[in-house]
């Protein structure tokens, strides 16, 4: 229902399969319950074993430390069982359910997640096909899944935190700890507090687990001692046999080597899932999606088609610190260990200001953008598949709705810069200022019951936008404060037809509409062919001409009716249209300027 009334409004759709840190059970969302059952683990228990911790329940932790479950037993054990389960736990064999009811087979655990993982998707699919809502509607699938994570693959001491496991705050039991943990032992952990760029350790440790609770069904052992990671001695002690299991591959085509997620683990399974939905939905693009703050594949087939390269970008700082601290560093060069000494030197990857920030997050975006070309191949695009920013900061009385709408310009004129489409998260229409985004504490929402009007930050957000480009985009600036785009681009004519090439470009009525409810803005466009050679012209919804061969200035002043208007909720946008022609067949380049009057 959702998809067909998109339709009827025009959206393009990508689907993702969407989870958090495995399942709701473990501390945010994604697989169902029997996942874990099928694994071994009792739900139950998941959070009194510190195998998981879910928000409200672990009351001793602070906010914002869902994502800490990567790195616990639960969610840990479930991702290296869907990977790389069949090397790594052979002995998990599990009922196959695409057998025959009358004969019952075996197959492993990591063969009946993946598969039933596969077939649910591929259901959703031709549903969408046979709905009619493919290409039309629904363009492709974010894969493999959302934030896919490598839980212990490639780690090389179990004894210690994850290379991962930056952020630290609140008890953090190591690795080995949270396996032993989930045997019902209770230990000593180090205790955390968070600030800003760094977490620091309090002098006194935490015992958790006091009460023995065991993660695993009865009758069920962890699934890593029983693969000889670590065992109970003679007098009942634990003891850790193998710190590096996880660092090398045990057999396999890779015997030997070491793990290497991106290219052993994820690409296999994002190329057979790939053929799966093509099977089924043959023109489906797919946007590929590392796992946050790695680098993404070098193996990628290079003749593949129809690929995004779709990987998300936060800011870590503000998103934990919840605080405007005037600051900002380049999280994700940082975690490629990818920071020149230039980076430094220009103040590309630390920095303070608004203008330094904004600085930083461009070169960061930039980075990321020119990696996917590296790894993809520059015939495929990029797109931000997430970026937002909390909305619930800690700042001065009165201060927080300016703060909230620097950091979305920020964001925005990052994005911009680099010539970069996003998926901005999120919108939550039952977002309020107590209970946020109703998920772990998280509030991102663009628009809250809390606010008047229901939108935030909208000057920031609301901006013009190009919906078709006659030619090839250079540059896109926009000043929010006072509502001056720029917008520069190249285009050549047809050698088949003299037929004027379209631009569309979309104005939100929140930066043009005047007090009496009309669209009034200066539009100047110039080229780089002088007006003897090249013509344009300029119509808002198709009822307003522009005299052509006049390329000093071109007014458009507008008396768009509110019908005449595309239309959510309070908020209107006005088409630009922008008709291009030229006499030679050479490439022009141009500049379109857009002012409110």
């Amino acid at each position: 229902q959702i998809l067909c009334c998109a339709q009827r409004f025009g959206f393009r759709v990508l689907i993702d399969p969407h989870q958090d840190v495995w399942s709701r059970f473990t501390g945010g969302s994604g697989a169902p319950q029997w996942t874990l059952e099928l694994a071994g683990f009792d739900t139950n228990n998941l959070v009194s074993s510190e195998a998981a911790l879910v928000s409200n329940t672990s009351q001793i932790y602070p906010s914002m430390c869902w994502s800490l479950n990567y790195f616990r037993l639960a969610a840990a054990t479930m991702f290296t069982l869907f990977f790389a389960g069949e090397q790594f736990a052979p002995l998990c064999m599990v009922e196959n359910s695409e057998s025959d009811r009358n004969v019952k087979s075996k197959r492993h655990i990591q063969h009946e997640l993946q598969c039933c993982f596969m077939d649910a998707f591929c259901v959703l699919a031709k549903r969408i096909v046979d709905t009619g809502l493919s290409d039309t509607c629904v363009i492709g699938y974010n894969v493999p899944m959302n934030e896919p994570s490598s839980g212990y693959l490639g780690v090389r001491n179990l004894n210690a935190f994850h290379s991962m496991n930056v952020f630290r705050t609140g008890v953090m039991p190591n690795l080995y700890q949270g396996m032993v943990l989930g045997e019902g032992i209770a230990q000593s952990c180090a205790n955390y507090k968070h600030l800003s760029l760094i977490s620091i350790r309090k002098p006194k440790n935490l015992v958790l687990n006091e009460h023995k609770n065991r993660a695993w069904q009865s009758g069920r052992r962890c699934i890593w001692a029983e693969h000889g990671v670590w065992e109970f001695d003679e007098n009942g002690a634990h003891k850790l046999l193998k710190p590096d299991y996880f660092e090398k591959w045990p057999c396999g085509e890779y015997q030997g080597l070491n793990v290497d997620f991106a290219d052993h683990c994820w690409t296999p399974f994002v190329l057979e899932f790939g053929q799966r939905l093509r099977s089924v939905h043959p023109n489906s693009v797919l946007f590929l999606e590392q796992e946050p703050f790695c680098k993404p594949t070098s193996v990628f087939p290079a003749d593949a088609s129809r690929i995004v390269f779709s990987p998300h970008w936060y800011d870590g700082i503000t998103l934990i610190s919840k605080r405007w601290l005037g600051f900002n560093i380049d999280l994700t060069k940082a975690a490629h260990q990818a920071v020149s000494v230039m980076d430094v030197f220009l103040f590309r990857f630390f920095s303070f200001g608004k203008i330094g920030i904004q600085r930083v997050f461009r070169y960061s975006l930039k980075y990321l953008r020119e990696l996917g070309a590296e790894r993809f191949g520059n015939s495929h695009p990029c797109i931000i598949g997430e970026i937002g920013i909390p909305f619930n900061l800690t700042v001065k009385p009165g201060k927080l709705e300016r703060i909230q709408s620097r950091l979305v310009d920020i964001h925005m004129n990052a994005l911009e810069s680099n010539l970069l489409s996003f998926c901005w998260w999120n919108y939550a229409p039952e977002n309020t200022f107590e209970c946020g985004d109703h998920w772990n504490g998280e509030d991102l929402s663009v628009v809250s019951k809390s606010v008047d009007g229901n939108w935030r930050a909208h000057k920031a957000l609301a901006r013009p936008f190009i919906s078709q480009t006659a030619g090839t985009p250079l540059s896109i600036e926009f000043d929010s404060s006072r509502s001056r785009f720029e917008y520069k681009f190249e285009f050549e004519m047809n050698e088949e037809s003299d037929l004027p090439l379209l631009t569309i470009i979309e104005l939100p009525s929140v930066h043009y509409l005047m007090e009496n409810g009309t669209i009034d803005a200066d539009i100047q466009v110039d080229s780089s062919a002088g007006t003897e050679s090249c013509s344009f012209e300029v119509k808002c919804n198709s009822i307003l001409d522009i005299e052509q061969n006049s390329l000093k200035c071109l007014v458009c002043h507008g008396n768009l009716h509110t019908e005449q208007f595309s239309s959510v909720e309070n908020h209107r946008i006005c088409q630009v249209y922008l008709y291009c022609s030229a006499q030679s067949r050479e490439k022009v380049q141009v500049h379109v300027n857009i002012n409110k009057k």
